[in-house]
């Protein structure tokens, strides 16, 4: 309606895939403040408050929750990293690479999803190799994006 009428509407809901569809920008409130404000792509790639976390986490499915992290658990016996996923964010150079390292890897969960014409996610990688080679890879991940070790 912005762009084609000139015309701003503003939502109140709790439903993130509304807001997903129809917002350029969003404001979260918890307990009656608005505890983030920004595009909806900012606050959707990298929720900053609590509130807006939880919201975010009933529409996109990334992240493995706890039962997942068991399963993979024991299925996979590498040391499991979550990388997230932005454009530009060139994680798959440090992966291409990861073989010089005597480091194989596998994408054992995750996804990535547009907004705004642009995209993001995270990927859950079992890494297999020397100890060493893992300590490099994950240290030139952190160097182009945000990557948590899962602990087992």
């Amino acid at each position: 309606m912005n762009r084609e009428l000139g015309v701003t509407i503003v939502v109140i809901t709790h439903e993130m895939d509304v807001v997903r569809a129809v917002a350029d920008r969003v404001a979260v409130l918890a307990e009656g403040r608005v505890v983030e404000l920004g595009t909806v792509f900012d606050v959707f790639s990298e929720p900053q408050a609590p509130a807006s976390k939880s919201f975010v986490s009933t529409i996109l499915r990334n992240r493995p929750e706890p039962a997942d992290l068991e399963r993979l658990r024991s299925r996979f016996g590498g040391r499991i990293v979550t990388a997230d996923v932005r454009d530009g964010s060139r994680i798959g150079d440090v992966l291409s690479d990861a073989g010089g390292h005597g480091v194989r890897f596998e994408i054992v969960y995750g996804g990535i999803t547009t907004l705004q014409d642009r995209s993001f996610g995270s990927l859950t990688l079992e890494l297999v190799g020397p100890d060493d080679g893992i300590d490099d890879v994950i240290r030139r991940l952190r160097t182009v994006t945000d990557v948590e070790e899962v602990q087992a």
